[in-house]
């Protein structure tokens, strides 16, 4: 019976930390959507046009044959989480000081379900820049 208790809060525990992994990486997904939203309202019609072409390119690798109609039909969260990862690419930083790009595998699947961490990175910028950013 001991053992069996150890199996099961072990297994739970185990649980848990997933879950709490999983928060964590939606909520830097988020947090990179957002500030790849406000950087990119930012950058001057070139800077955008590199953006554009480097997530073209970053979604070619990855599959998508038209990459370029893939951004047209991408939704805001998906299409500003992997302009975060082409601006990352091209050495753009996020226009609001003290950030950084976070290191994130796939938008597509991060941001997925992901109302509460985007309320919560929109009140992380409301809070420690001012800047409202909304998807």
């Amino acid at each position: 019976m001991k053992t069996l208790t150890i199996v099961i809060a072990f297994i739970v525990g185990l649980f848990v930390l997933v879950r709490i992994k999983s928060a964590f990486t939606k909520y830097r997904a988020a947090l990179n959507a957002l500030l790849a939203k406000h950087t990119y309202q930012n950058l001057d019609l070139a800077s955008q046009q590199k953006v554009r072409i480097q997530t073209q390119i970053i979604l070619f690798k990855g599959g998508f044959r038209d990459s370029a109609q893939s951004i047209e039909q991408l939704d805001d969260r998906e299409r500003y989480g992997f302009y975060a990862l082409a601006m990352a690419e091209l050495g753009i930083s996020p226009s609001l000081p003290g950030e950084s790009w976070q290191y994130i595998k796939n938008p597509f699947v991060a941001l997925d379900n992901a109302d509460n961490q985007i309320g919560t990175a929109k009140i992380h910028l409301q809070k420690a820049h001012g800047v409202t950013v909304d998807l």
